[in-house]
């Protein structure tokens, strides 16, 4: 127990605790992992020690003296034996006093140049141990991050005692890991050499772990009543003096120069912890007011302010640098830092889940200030009785409520969530996040500003377009740095048709809707409706920058016409052309089988779409999905109609730029409010002969033919009056298979070429 009484007695309780838990350290750590062993895994050179061998080589003297019956060459042999044992153990016990461990608990992140860490070294010299508690910045390590234990072999720098002073040359990390084999790096000097892994850890290892992490804390207490002891003895020392012994003027210019040197140390610390926060709340891309707002709800939870939120929301598209805010905001107010997802709370069988929320929010009420991070809310906190939940998440997030409500007001545990999906998490979770904060996508001068962050920061030297911020509208910061690299790796040729091309290019990937193919010189329209399509298509790839200008973007567009009309090709080929990401959905994607289901089917609809922004969002056969509502509706149809009027209504006070693009054969039998928020609608009818002449000219272009094309595709358009582009594609395609029959029957397949009988 300590004496909270008298503070020297409180000095040396906590002096003698961290030289207890050293000497452990000492003993647990250089048994583990500073032997022969280790070090050799490590490629490093240790002095054999061959005991075995010479133990062996005595017994084989021993039975040849008792064979010959001559001792004298056995005894010699004998000596000489136990002399090579002494020598070469006291060799490698040599060798191993030149290195010692240090531990280390990970203060930053993993992607930065060099991040701190808080360290315990101690040398593994059992009969005299050298003890260190401190902290430094290190280079950065791969596979480790914020929170982590490290264990660290060194070496001594050189061979006096003030050299062993100091923290040594690192040669190995291993990262410690609650399960599983430990991955090690070997450092030298300038990068990582070698990586490995080293056998689990054992019981004590573990152990050793969690008492460091209280250690650490130990540590700055003890610096505290340390300095708090001196200040108390100054104290005493002037209260003796004022009681009549003298104080010679030396003594009073040196009292007088310390505390000046205190006071200026105190004041540097001061400006470097600002610069620190500074630097690293630089390294987050947001609006300074918002950035503003974030800093002050941090500041009322750590000064226990009674308006303080108990629960902070940060919501926004993935890759918008939600985790990276949650952790800057608690390395800044220097509290605890708690990250938990899915896997740590979700248990293997029902009722386990409950017991680790309760496990987990007993650990940071062990904190004084402790900031716990729910990473992806939206899988932890599922809406109950939804299509998403189960008896796991539900279990979590009634333990959460009762934890939570039951956690008293003098909070010391600020909840920080992150979330994609607001709209599926739990309503009695959402609520208890007083504060709601929308993280956006980086707007023009951001996206820029990191785009040159990051290709600076991968070496590239040049200028960047500026209109590069225009072709990564839509682009997150994540996604910013991955087409940086990306970019990077193609040669580092960065210019406005590179960037067109990969930006293009990067929205394409996985989305199969979009046709690379589809341009407007295909795009078989009237001049007029080209026209119209053409602009809109301009419009929404500089939504942003005419938005700032205070021009409004329409932001549904419904395309209507006889079936086979090219409907949805006029979709695709305006995504292909301006560069936005494409999404196509039909009945099919909306309607379910169950009431409440089609409602959310048409929310993640749009909430997908709103994700990959700036985005086109093409509905089809829109008189089928939300149909005029009457008496005899059913139930589904009521519920997408409904949703799709709030959805559309939704998008227009967003800061996503959605755009929906609907299709219909019979506009008069779509829902009339439904039909009220296309306030452009444009008709895409039947194609004229000229029309169907420029469209076989499409489909036959690069096809073997016996005619002339342009003379052929005119008779062929003389005698398709009527029909549909999907028509005359059908048309073509029936061409193929008479050409094919009629060559194979001739069996000359190589000469194949389409006739005009052929389209008979």
């Amino acid at each position: 127990m300590r004496d909270n009484t008298n503070p020297k007695h409180r000095l040396e309780s906590m002096q003698q605790e961290l030289n207890q838990f050293s000497r452990a350290a000492n003993d647990i750590l250089g048994r583990q992992y500073l032997n022969a062993d280790t070090l050799r895994k490590l490629n490093i050179e240790v002095p054999p020690n061959r005991t075995a061998f010479w133990c062996i080589f005595i017994l084989l003297t021993i039975f040849l003296s008792f064979v010959t019956q001559t001792f004298i060459p056995g005894l010699i042999a004998t000596a000489y034996v136990v002399f090579k044992i002494v020598s070469e153990q006291t060799k490698q016990n040599e060798f191993l006093a030149n290195y010692f461990m240090t531990l280390l608990l990970v203060k930053g992140d993993s992607s930065e140049e060099r991040f701190p860490v808080e360290l315990h070294s101690a040398y593994c010299l059992y009969d005299r141990g050298k003890i260190h508690f401190g902290s430094y910045h290190t280079a950065c390590i791969p596979e480790v991050k914020h929170g982590d234990i490290i264990i660290s072999i060194n070496s001594h720098v050189g061979k006096d005692e003030e050299d062993k002073e100091k923290l040594g040359k690192a040669l190995c990390y291993i990262a410690l890991r609650k399960e599983g084999k430990m991955p090690y790096m070997t450092w030298d000097g300038s990068s990582f050499t070698k990586r490995g892994e080293l056998a689990p850890a054992n019981h004590s290892v573990k152990a050793l772990a969690l008492q460091f992490v209280d250690k650490l804390a130990l540590w700055q207490d003890y610096l505290q009543e340390k300095e708090a002891y001196e200040e108390w003895q100054r104290t005493e020392d002037a209260f003796n003096i004022h009681q009549g012994l003298p104080q010679s003027p030396a003594v009073s210019a040196q009292q007088e120069a310390e505390q000046q040197a205190r006071e200026a140390a105190a004041e540097a610390a001061r400006q470097a912890k600002k610069a620190e926060i500074a630097a690293r709340w630089a390294k987050v891309c947001l609006p300074e007011a918002l950035k503003e707002n974030i800093r002050q709800l941090g500041d009322a939870f750590v000064t226990g302010e009674s308006s303080a939120a108990q629960g902070i929301l940060l919501y926004g598209p993935p890759g918008t640098g939600k985790s990276l805010i949650a952790r800057t905001l608690a390395d800044t107010l220097d509290c605890a830092f708690i990250a938990v997802t899915l896997h740590d709370l979700k248990g293997r069988y029902i009722g386990e889940s409950g017991q680790k929320v309760k496990e987990v929010w007993e650990k940071a009420k062990s904190h004084s200030r402790c900031i716990l991070f729910i990473d992806e809310c939206e899988s932890i906190f599922v809406k109950r009785g939804s299509t998403g939940s189960d008896s796991f998440t539900d279990d979590i997030v009634q333990a959460f409520i009762a934890e939570w409500d039951g956690f008293d007001k003098q909070q010391t545990v600020l909840i920080l969530g992150a979330t994609n999906r607001r709209d599926i998490m739990d309503e009695a979770v959402l609520s208890r996040f007083a504060e709601q904060i929308e993280i956006p996508l980086p707007d023009a001068a951001m996206r820029q500003s990191i785009f040159a962050a990051e290709l600076a920061a991968l070496g590239w030297q040049g200028e960047l377009p500026e209109t590069a911020s225009d072709y990564l509208q839509g682009f997150s910061g994540r996604e910013i740095a991955n087409l940086s690299r990306q970019m990077m790796r193609n040669g580092g040729d960065i210019n406005e048709e590179t960037l067109a091309e990969a930006t293009r290019s990067k929205r394409t990937i996985g989305n199969n809707a979009i046709d690379k193919n589809a341009t407007w010189d295909k795009l078989v329209l009237n001049d007029s409706n080209k026209k119209i399509l053409h602009s809109a298509s301009a419009m929404f790839a500089n939504a942003e920058t005419l938005r700032n200008k205070g021009i409004n973007i329409p932001r549904g567009i419904l395309l209507y016409g006889p079936p086979g009309t090219g409907k949805t090709q006029i979709a695709r080929t305006m995504a292909n052309e301006s560069g936005l990401s494409f999404i196509g959905a039909s009945t099919a994607d909306m309607k379910a089988g169950y009431t409440g289901q089609s409602g959310q089917l048409v929310k993640e609809l749009f909430a997908r779409a709103r994700s990959q922004t700036p985005c086109i969002l093409f509905i089809d056969e829109m008189d089928i999905i939300a149909p005029a509502r009457g008496g005899a509706d059913d139930a589904f149809t009521k519920e997408i109609v409904g949703q799709l009027l709030q959805e559309l209504d939704g998008i227009k006070n967003q800061s996503g730029d959605v755009f929906v693009l609907a299709a219909t054969n019979r506009p008069e039998d779509i829902d009339s409010a439904l039909l009220s928020r296309f306030n452009r609608r444009i008709e895409i009818g039947l194609p004229d002969a000229a029309a169907r002449a420029a469209i076989l000219r499409v489909l036959l272009a690069n096809k073997p033919v016996a005619f002339d094309l342009e003379e052929g595709c005119a008779t062929l358009a003389a005698r398709s009056d009527g029909q549909s582009g999907r028509d005359l594609r059908n048309r073509v395609e029936r061409a193929e298979q008479n050409a094919i029959v009629r060559h194979l029957d001739a069996g000359d397949i190589d000469g194949l070429q389409l006739e005009l009988a052929d389209f008979d």
